[in-house]
């Protein structure tokens, strides 16, 4: 026997009346498996009836979202297999194309919700804070027509707009708290700062009305859940999002806030204040240009590069999310304090900021133009002298060759090698310069896919969401789609010596890039930085090779042109190719320069990216 949703029953009482009924049936057919269904808070707090098991359902893993997807699909379309599969891949491409949707979808009910939002739009919002308006008006109004033949009360007779009000005042009043941003408050609390807002009711009536809202809502919504005895919004970023309204409607609340008590920059406000801007610039663009004035007018004309790179990095990331809606900033200060930025690319200047500040700068000069990244100039490419040197690495003698205690056996034996000066770019090939080659036409031109692969691929994997970071290297890119580009740019991937070559220099054993030194969060983006994510290229600059290569460790691995094998065999055809470098997510191991592994050219991930190199003239 199997009940789904004891939330779906009116009332409290009429639940902890049907969870009785099912304890009592349990009792009576013990031979009987039954199977109930709730949401947590539908019997107040955690869902236990005795005699039975209580299993909590975790957050849905890929395979499962894609499984929702398809049966989603098939009962939309259940007179058309060809229509179904259709929408399904539409659907499945509209949630992974962005990681906020994908966070989203991990759960049942706003998985429902997107699916809905895309069967009744055929997209999904490109703006964030359109697509968490549209989330939560579903939700809204999903409760608005669960409740309507309930009773007749105040919270029954609620719309989804008055239901949404009263969130956004609860979640203002949380994230502007004199303590600081709470994420979790108290029913009696909640109930307390909600209360004024029944004012359609007595006074002596307003805080049970207030009350039994807040106990209804997290089971008719699904907005808000319980934590033992605390309720929370189901997601950090309906909060956010809730309070970004609010703010939008009371400049002076907003004023005070932002520049007087000055929250503008806290790192725990910065999802509100990009928010804000979109809500704004929905409402009239001209709130918005006012909004980003009066950040900048918080500059003084002599202000310390800190100051600069903290007010640039708010603003660029608030025009990322609005450069959908084709918005530009014209106020010309803008673009005069991002030139004065890009001295966070300097070795000397980087001690002296704070990381997040320097990183969201950094993606801030990526969307406005990065000038570092253009591969006509010859700046862009940094001269090796090649010659003849020691490759490989080996830990069995510790006063031979390259030496390292690290040293895997795939890395030896140590032997020599000799290339010829080359030319190699000083940056891994970031998304920006890889726009160019897809907008000229790159995946339709045969002529650059001599290496195979032509047809197999319409765009690199999860490019809407790399769009929005330009300066970071573009990643999830196969070996066949990376020796494409390098065609296109006039150019070729390193062979595996000439890229080890270039990471040692003409240091005999050094271990990194840069030489010995252990990695540290100045010199590479790796494991134990705790980023977990790229990040744009050069923002480690005591990274850099003698020669002046950015990002040869860490960050993203680096597809080179030759086949896997060990280095006393012959390669065969067909086989996997080289990566090097490490990623992000390596540990520092991971970043020497010997360390090597390979898989199918075929093959792409989140973290396989490459970078060019030319021929010098003889």
């Amino acid at each position: 026997l199997e009940l789904d949703g004891i939330d779906e029953v009116p009332g409290q009482m009429a639940r902890k009346a049907m969870a009785r009924l099912l304890e009592r049936a349990g009792r009576s057919f013990p031979k009987t498996h039954i199977v109930v269904a709730s949401r947590p808070p539908a019997l107040g707090g955690e869902t236990v009836i005795p005699g039975f098991v209580t299993i909590q359902i975790g957050p849905l893993d890929e395979k499962a979202v894609a499984a929702f997807v398809a049966n989603w699909c098939k009962a939309l379309h259940c007179s058309s297999a060809e229509k179904a599969k259709q929408h399904q891949a539409e659907l499945l491409d509209a949630i992974r194309s962005r990681p906020e949707i994908q966070e989203l979808a991990t759960n049942p009910v706003m998985l429902t919700a997107l699916a809905a939002l895309h069967w009744s739009r055929t997209t999904l919002p490109d703006q964030r804070s359109e697509l968490y308006q549209s989330v939560l008006d579903w939700l809204s109004q999903a409760r608005e027509e669960k409740r309507r033949d309930w009773r007749e009360d105040a919270t029954a007779r609620m719309s989804a707009v008055e239901c949404l009000d009263k969130m956004q005042h609860l979640a203002f009043a949380m994230h502007s708290d004199p303590r600081g941003r709470q994420t979790e408050i108290t029913p009696h609390a909640a109930a307390r700062a909600l209360a004024p807002r029944f004012r359609d009711l007595p006074e002596d009536e307003r805080m049970v009305a207030a009350e039994r809202f807040l106990e209804e809502e997290e089971t008719d919504s699904g907005i808000l859940v319980r934590r033992g005895n605390t309720l929370r919004f189901w997601h950090l970023t309906f909060q956010e999002y809730l309070a970004a309204k609010v703010l939008a409607g009371r400049e002076s609340e907003r004023r005070r806030l932002l520049f007087t008590e000055q929250k503008l920059y806290f790192a725990e406000w910065r999802p509100t204040v990009l928010l804000l801007a979109a809500v704004l610039c929905k409402q009239d663009r001209d709130l918005a240009d006012r909004f980003f004035h009066e950040i900048l007018d918080t500059l003084e004309p002599d202000a310390p590069l800190a100051e600069r790179a903290r007010c640039v990095g708010l603003i660029g990331g608030a025009l990322r999310d609005l450069k959908s809606w084709g918005y530009r900033l014209t106020d010309s200060r803008y673009q005069e304090n991002l030139d004065l930025s890009m001295a966070i690319f300097d070795a000397g200047e980087a001690r002296q900021l704070n990381f997040d500040t320097r990183l969201h700068a950094a993606d801030a000069i990526g969307l406005a133009g990065d000038a570092r990244l253009d591969h006509n100039d010859p700046a862009y490419w940094v001269r090796v002298e090649g010659g003849t040197f020691w490759m490989g690495a080996q830990k069995a003698d510790p006063k031979g060759r390259n030496y390292d205690p690290d040293a895997e056996p795939e890395e030896g034996p140590v032997h020599q090698e000799r290339v010829s000066p080359f030319a190699m770019g000083r940056h891994a090939v970031t998304v920006s310069n890889y726009l160019q080659f897809v907008e000229a036409g790159g995946y339709r031109q045969e002529k650059f896919w001599t290496m195979g692969g032509f047809g197999e691929y319409p765009a690199p994997r999860d490019w809407q969401r790399q769009l929005r970071y330009p300066n970071r290297p573009v990643v999830n890119v196969s070996w066949l789609e990376a020796a494409a580009y390098c065609i296109w740019a006039g150019g070729r991937l390193p062979s595996e010596a000439e890229w080890e070559c270039a990471a040692r220099g003409r240091r005999v054993g050094a271990r990194y890039p840069w030489g010995d030194s252990a990695p540290d969060e100045y010199r590479a983006n790796f494991r134990e930085g705790g980023l977990d994510h790229l990040t744009p290229v050069g923002l480690y600059p005591e990274g850099v090779t003698p020669s002046g290569i950015q990002d040869l460790a860490g960050n993203c691995f680096e597809w080179v042109s030759d086949w896997g094998r060990d280095y006393e065999k012959q390669a065969e055809p067909g086989e996997s190719r080289v990566l090097r470098g490490g990623g992000c997510r390596s540990s520092a191991e991971s970043l020497r320069v010997s360390y090597r592994i390979h898989i199918l050219p075929n093959a792409f991930a989140g973290l396989l990216g490459f970078r060019c190199v030319r021929d010098l003239p003889a």
